[in-house]
């Protein structure tokens, strides 16, 4: 039974909707009804548990529709996540552990990274799938998802790339700059993320057949460059034990007189791509 609200500022034109039980308080007028003035204080009253009857069953009603809401996603999840190695209970904790561990595998680098970067465009699809309409209230979980597959995609294409070739040190400045070379894109047609190498203004670069430049390829022409050289472990020539591509971090002199070296020439070039 819905409660029932006494109109105490105007008449109403007929009992037709009132309780049968609440007719006896009201007092007949030449407008039609109005609740008779010794009853008015009760009424008052009565409206007033009447008002919060009602916000408690819509509260219940909503709380309702909320749990109903939650069993399904939790459903969804489960269906999601079921089989996946390392979670034996999917709960919030258990995905947002396991999310995070195929995260970390970005900064290793290697072919770890690819593997995660794939299970994670799994994961997000298949969210992305199962809520449907409700697409809007996971966009700030896609958005992060989509910046880890970013590092992951970029990560793993950078690390195979240097992986090919002897590095002298850690590799942390060719890393550094490839980073700001390497910029991750969505393939119109299949959907799927991919590592482009772009020049200073962003726009792709082309190799000499016209196709667009893998990192692998850039890396190699880097080895080739006069200022990255250094970086690279030189390859002996057979039969003479020299090391002709070996060349320590020289010092140049730039036309002013000023020395400077490949590593404070490549340390400027970044300065700049970041400005």
């Amino acid at each position: 039974m819905e409660p029932y609200f006494f109109n105490l500022d105007a008449p109403i034109e007929n009992l037709s909707g009132v309780p049968s039980d609440l007719q006896k308080f009201f007092a007949k007028t030449g407008d039609g009804y109005v609740v008779a003035d010794d009853f008015k204080p009760a009424a008052t009253r009565l409206n007033g548990l009447a008002r919060n009857l009602e916000d408690t069953r819509k509260a219940r009603t909503q709380a309702g529709q909320d749990a109903g809401k939650a069993r399904e996603q939790a459903r969804q999840l489960a269906a999601i996540f079921e089989g996946v190695e390392g979670i034996t209970e999917v709960t919030p904790e258990a995905i947002s552990t396991y999310i995070a561990d195929l995260s970390a595998k970005a900064a290793a680098g290697g072919k770890g990274s690819k593997a995660a970067a794939e299970e994670i465009e799994r994961v997000r699809k298949e969210m992305a799938t199962a809520h449907g309409k409700d697409l809007d209230a996971l966009k700030a979980a896609n958005e992060g998802l989509s910046g880890q597959i970013t590092t992951l995609v970029k990560g793993a294409q950078i690390s195979d790339a240097l992986a090919s070739h002897k590095i002298v040190g850690s590799g942390e400045v060719l890393k550094s700059y490839l980073d700001q070379r390497v910029k991750v894109m969505t393939d119109e047609t299949t959907g799927q993320p991919y590592a482009a190498v772009v020049d200073d203004k962003g726009q792709v670069r082309y190799n000499g057949a016209g196709n667009p430049m893998k990192v692998t390829e850039y890396v190699a022409s880097l080895k080739e460059s006069d200022d990255f050289r250094p970086f690279f472990a030189a390859e002996k020539k057979n039969g003479t034990g020299t090391e002709p591509n070996q060349r320590k971090p020289g010092v140049q002199q730039k036309a002013d007189g000023e020395e400077r070296t490949p590593l404070s020439k490549i340390s400027a070039g970044l300065q700049a791509l970041r400005k």
